[in-house]
């Protein structure tokens, strides 16, 4: 879950710095670093799968915030054409 929220944190830097500073970095800048943290906490989540089925509930929470930080460049770049 660290991976996910430094992931995610990534996209609110830059809105936090678009808000009120009026100010972003390239569109790359954000989704490079955050995908590359979904992809490091998808790959602990998966490995953390195979322990047990016990653990199946607790490790599907970062799975998915995981996976939904691989779909925001997508988002970002569908709202950003709007």
């Amino acid at each position: 879950m660290t991976f996910a929220s430094l992931g995610w944190g990534t996209w609110w830097l830059v809105l936090f710095a678009r808000h009120f500073f009026d100010w972003s970095p390239a569109p790359s800048v954000p989704s490079t670093i955050s995908s590359l943290f979904a992809v490091l906490g998808l790959l602990v989540a998966v490995w953390c799968f195979r322990a047990r089925r016990s653990w199946m509930l607790f490790v599907m929470i970062p799975f998915l915030a995981n996976a939904s930080l691989l779909a925001m460049p997508w988002l970002a770049g569908e709202i950003a054409r709007e």
